[in-house]
């Protein structure tokens, strides 16, 4: 290995530039012409890559790159040249050389086999002359071609022509197809969605057509119905009836709503029987009298007319009991009460003896309670007469309204030293006895649930909520409750302060939601404790007059 370096590039011969006495005239010409021819051999092979890069259709791939090789090794001696000029690596020069010879050699060997394939490929003037003749044939049937067409686009005018005629009369005639077949299934639609039971019945009172909503009501699978006569769907003892009525009906037919004969039955397969009602419509331009039998299963809705029967009896039941509760509320409960009441004060007058401590305690609870117990049925009085024993209703001036209630409690609103600020109200129509009782138990509250070291002030203001509804808004400084509780406070007997501090019986509340709804209104209570309470109170304009009831 280190004698093959040695060789390669051992310095013990003499530089080429001996042989030039280092003239540097000729040492420039030799130099200078090697660095030419090399720089030019190794273009070469870039100009090789692009046009194979380009045209990679022109074949032969081995050729270019061997070919390429080549002249690489030329350019390489060339280099070789200049560089023993200065240096004296000979066996490097002459291996270089050698392996060009290699190359060289094995090109010169396989471009021959080559050479008849490059001179197969047609020359140029011989693909002009090919060319022309082609140009020439293609000329000639260019020319038949258009000949033919000439007679073809004659013939296809012609042919077009009948065709377009028999197109039309196809198109007319597919039209009309569509359109029946259309029509057809728009009516086969319509009858099997239709949400009644259809049929279709002949004048001999055949059954021809059903749809399935009709084999539902009368339990048939579909399709079972047609070829039935009619009667059969009739239950055995209106089977004569219906005949005959038949027959009169096929003689003039007319169309009959639903609803005409509401006594109507009909036989279903598994032999029960179903309440229907029946509308009849012939067909017009049928040649053998067709008659569409329209059929609702009227089950449902006789158990309904039914249930509401029943829930009538049993509201009627309920009024009389009320009717009869209010009676002994009003006479039978509090008789009682009163004698309790009267008694047990002439006990505690001391007339009839006297009690101890204890005794006289426990008397004061009898007559404490029967007067709780008076108030409670007053209350519970009060709030079922709010329909029992309504008025009528009428345009009344609310303004009006709101001056007498200020008179009604003039002693509590004097004690409390309240004020009140009050803009214009406008006209309703309303029972003006039960709003007047409706604003004085608001006001009443709101002087009742005041704060101990601030006099009440309370805000009366209304406004328009649309055409048909007034708002009216109660405003108070008082003591107000947990906005939970917004709800509850409407609630009968619901209280949520002790009756130590604050009497009442818990109704007053009840009963003005319930006055409000009897006049088709609304109303909410908005609050937050110590910081007062708003009652907002949604009224129509003009009601919807009821029948009052009396109890």
């Amino acid at each position: 290995m280190d004698d093959t370096w040695h060789h390669l590039f051992g310095t013990d011969f003499i530089p080429h530039g001996h042989c030039f006495y280092w003239r540097s005239d000729l040492l420039m010409l030799h130099a200078g012409s090697d660095a030419i021819i090399a720089l030019a051999y190794f273009t070469i092979p870039l100009a090789l890559a692009k046009l194979w890069s380009e045209r990679a259709d022109l074949g032969f791939p081995w050729m270019f790159k061997l070919f390429a090789t080549f002249i690489v090794a030329c350019g390489a001696t060339h280099l070789m040249g200049i560089w023993n000029i200065w240096n004296a690596h000979y066996y490097l020069e002459g291996a270089v050389k050698l392996f060009t010879a290699v190359v060289s050699l094995l090109t010169a060997i396989l471009i021959w086999p080559l050479v008849p394939r490059l001179l197969a490929i047609p020359s140029p003037a011989l693909l002009a002359e090919r060319n022309e003749a082609l140009y020439e044939e293609m000329s000639k049937r260019t020319h038949a071609e258009q000949q033919l067409r000439t007679l073809y686009e004659s013939l296809e005018q012609t042919v077009a022509s009948r065709t377009n005629e028999l197109e039309q009369a196809k198109l007319a005639l597919e039209l009309q197809i569509q359109t029946s077949e259309q029509v057809k299934q728009r009516l086969q639609s319509i009858f099997e969605s239709a949400p009644n039971g259809m049929i279709v019945v002949a004048s001999d009172g055949t059954v021809l057509q059903a749809n399935s909503m009709a084999h539902s009501i009368f339990h048939y699978d579909v399709g079972e119905l047609a070829g039935k006569r009619v009667e059969e769907l009739v239950p055995q003892d209106s089977r004569k009836t219906h005949q005959n009525n038949r027959q009169r009906y096929t003689e003039a037919p007319t169309k009959r709503m639903m609803g005409d004969r509401r006594d109507l039955s009909g036989l279903c397969a598994d032999g029960t029987t179903v309440p229907v009602e029946i509308g009849l419509n012939p067909v017009d331009g049928s040649s053998e009298g067709e008659v569409v039998a329209s059929v609702v299963d009227v089950s449902e809705r006789r158990d309904y007319e039914r249930r509401i029967e029943q829930r009538s009896d049993a509201l009627e039941r309920s009024n009389s009991e009320l009717k009869e509760f209010a009676f002994i509320a009003s006479h039978d409960l509090r008789e009682p009460l009163r004698k309790i009441i009267s008694f047990s004060k002439l006990l505690l007058s001391k007339d009839y003896g006297t009690f101890n401590e204890e005794g006289q305690m426990f008397a004061n609870y009898v007559v404490d309670a029967a007067e709780r117990m008076r108030e409670l049925l007053d209350s519970l009085l009060s709030y079922s007469r709010v329909t029992s024993r309504s008025g009528q209703m009428a345009p009344t001036d609310m303004n009006e309204i709101v001056k007498d209630v200020q008179s009604d409690l003039q002693l509590a609103i004097e004690e409390s030293q309240a004020e009140f600020e009050v803009a214009p109200l406008i006209q309703l129509t309303v029972d003006p006895s039960q709003v007047r009782q409706l604003l004085q138990n608001i006001i009443s509250n709101a002087l009742k649930y005041r704060r101990p070291d601030q006099s009440p002030v309370i805000r009366i203001y209304g406004a328009q909520v649309d055409s048909g509804r007034y708002r009216i808004t109660i405003e108070d400084n008082g003591i107000g409750f947990d906005n939970q509780y917004a709800e509850q406070i409407f609630e009968v007997f619901k209280r949520l302060h002790g009756r130590e501090r604050y009497p009442g019986t818990g109704m007053g509340l009840a009963i003005c939601r319930k006055i409000v709804e009897r006049h088709q209104g609304l109303i909410r209570a908005e609050s937050m404790a110590g910081k007062g309470s708003r009652f907002i109170i949604e009224l129509p304009t003009h009601p919807i007059q009821e029948t009052s009831h009396d109890f």
